[in-house]
């Protein structure tokens, strides 16, 4: 078990903004903490707080003052932060998302490879076969955040970003996974591409996935992965 505090630190973000930090690292361990204590704050059901917002190792308090004041707020923190201890973080989906991995889109296979000494086949594999993890949603166009990348696969971002890559490639930088839902510009390292749908703003959410949910890019041919574009993924388990 990763070390961690047993309560948050508190950061006074705004006047309807208090920041609740559990470490300062990528960690599922923290992350587990950070979505129970969401979990229970959304539970009770406390008048005044507005809504709860996880991240990789804090949360994010958003609350009315004129109904509920920074000491009532404060107390409530505590007495769900005393109660934690006998309870397990929620148990999020599971998503197959099926995933080509070949040309044009392995833009970056073989510098994974030669970083980390493996061959491109390894990459393809090791990535394919391993069970991510969804931290958060944000950034743009509801960008799904996803770590828990073996360790033999993390490589450093590109010198410089590539102007324009296509939806639903993926790839890898530092520790973090990237799957951007729309075109966008990037410095993650490419090896494939989803063509699913993961990104709709007449939808709501506009999203498909959950902080806590769990995805693998399984690898499929290019015809079975292009044969779901445009539909948004549904979960399996």
């Amino acid at each position: 078990m990763t070390n961690m505090a047993s309560t948050s630190r508190r950061l006074f973000l705004s006047e309807r903004g208090l920041v609740l930090e559990y470490g300062n690292r990528i960690d599922p361990d923290i992350f587990g903490k950070v979505l129970l204590t969401a979990s229970v704050i959304r539970k009770r059901q406390v008048a005044g707080i507005l809504n709860v917002v996880p991240t990789y190792r804090s949360l994010l308090v958003e609350y009315d003052p004129l109904t509920v004041s920074l000491e009532k707020l404060n107390a409530v923190i505590d007495d769900v932060e005393r109660n934690l201890a006998d309870s397990d973080p929620p148990t999020g989906r599971y998503f197959e998302l099926p995933t080509f991995y070949g040309k044009p889109y392995d833009f970056d296979t073989q510098r994974i490879a030669e970083h980390n000494d493996l061959t491109p086949e390894d990459v393809v594999r090791i990535f394919s076969e391993t069970t991510l993890l969804v931290y958060f949603i944000g950034f743009i166009a509801a960008l799904p955040y996803i770590g828990d990348l073996p360790e033999c696969l993390h490589t450093p971002r590109l010198p410089s970003p590539r102007v324009k890559l296509p939806a639903g490639v993926v790839g890898v930088g530092g520790q973090q996974v990237a799957y951007p839902p729309v075109e966008l510009p990037s410095g993650f390292n490419y090896i494939g591409r989803c063509f699913h749908k993961v990104y709709d703003p007449d939808r709501f959410p506009p999203t498909p996935f959950k902080p806590g949910d769990r995805v693998r890019f399984k690898a499929v041919t290019l015809e079975e992965a292009a044969s779901h574009e445009g539909e948004f993924p549904e979960p399996i388990g």
